[in-house]
Order: C-alpha cells, then sequence, then structure tokens
C-alpha cells in the first residue's frame, strides 16, 4: 500500500507530521484529578446538549505560554470557584510535563496527584458565580468521591460525562494505585451523587 499511495509512505516515514497526530500531541489543554485520603475531587456540572448533570474534572484550554501544570492549577483554581487551596494549588504546579497523560478520547492532557488537607471543606467552599464563564457547561459544585468509584466501569457510564470517562481511563494505574494505598473513605468529607 504504501509504495501505491505516496502519502502513506510518508505517513510513516514521518508520522508526526500528519494531521491528527499533529494536532493531538500540540495540544496543552490540561486536566488534573486531586486525591486525598482515598477521594477524588469531581465538579458537579450539566453540559449542553442535554443538560444532564454528571461528574467532570477540574481541567480546561491552555492559555499562551502556559505549561501543562500550569494550566491544569490554573483551571483547578477557576473550576472551583477561586477557592482550591495555595497547598493543592502549588502540589499541582509541581508537576512535571510527564505526570501527565496524553488523552486522546478528550484531546488533553491529564494528571493525578496528591494534594493536601487544606481542601477537605473545598465543596462547602464553591462559588458557582465564580466558577462559570458563558459557554456548554455549568458548574454546579464540587464533590469528593471514593477513587474506587472511578475505577468502577458503570460508575463512570452513569455518572461521568464522556470527555472525563476517557481521562479516568487514560489515569487508571495512578488512580488504582491512590485507591490500594487507601483503605477507608476519609471521615467527615460528605459524599454525594450526580443524579
Amino acid at each position: 500500500a504504501a509504495a501505491a499511495y505516496p502519502e502513506v509512505r510518508a505517513a510513516i516515514d514521518a508520522p508526526d507530521a500528519h494531521g491528527a497526530r499533529v494536532q493531538s500531541t500540540t495540544s496543552r489543554d490540561a486536566a488534573v484529578i486531586p486525591v486525598r485520603n482515598g477521594r477524588a475531587l469531581l465538579t458537579l456540572e450539566r453540559r449542553l446538549p442535554g443538560n444532564k448533570t454528571m461528574y467532570g474534572l477540574l481541567g480546561g484550554k491552555r492559555d499562551a505560554n502556559e505549561t501543562l501544570a500550569a494550566t491544569a492549577a490554573r483551571e483547578a483554581f477557576e473550576k472551583t470557584g477561586h477557592a482550591l487551596s495555595d497547598e493543592s494549588r502549588r502540589a499541582i504546579e509541581a508537576l512535571s510535563d510527564g505526570a501527565f497523560l496524553w488523552c486522546p478520547g478528550a484531546q488533553m492532557h491529564v494528571a493525578v496527584t496528591a494534594v493536601g488537607p487544606g481542601d477537605d471543606d473545598l465543596p462547602t467552599r464553591f462559588d458557582e458565580s465564580l466558577a462559570n464563564r458563558p459557554g456548554l457547561c455549568t458548574q454546579l459544585g464540587l464533590v469528593w468521591r471514593d477513587v474506587t468509584d472511578l475505577l468502577n466501569f458503570r460508575f463512570r457510564r452513569s455518572h461521568m460525562h464522556s470527555h472525563a470517562r476517557a481521562m479516568i481511563l487514560q489515569s487508571i494505574d495512578a488512580l488504582k494505585e491512590h485507591a490500594a494505598n487507601h483503605e477507608e473513605p476519609h471521615a467527615g468529607v460528605e459524599d454525594q451523587s450526580a443524579g
């Protein structure tokens, strides 16, 4: 096929020079999954079309000259209604580019990182007015969920937006490690559901 179709030979010889690969590998959009005491911090959001309330992740589009970690930290701060602690923001900003995995299904990079106790009460400090910008998604709140929920296919399928499911799958090994390192759910953090 390569001899008959020069564009196939060119794609084999220089795969990074062709369409979707170039676009996907150059995207600097980023998300982060903050974890603490066996729980992951998720957004509770409503997206068009359909307006179904489901879980999402903290992340979004890169601003000019940002690293993946800077994008993830800024987006996490914004999506938490500017309530994310400085400690957690610094933990996210300290991630290397190597900590982020490319997720083709969401067209962005994702990392999992442990955060400190300063955000145990983050869902109660969430400010919806600061977390929302005009667009297709409305942030309704924040929720700490057991990491084991994220490892469950049925939970992801029923309660998470498709792009968040894709990023969870990309991060599954890191999430399994966090689940294995914690046996008991964090006491005092209220569990909420998406619907």
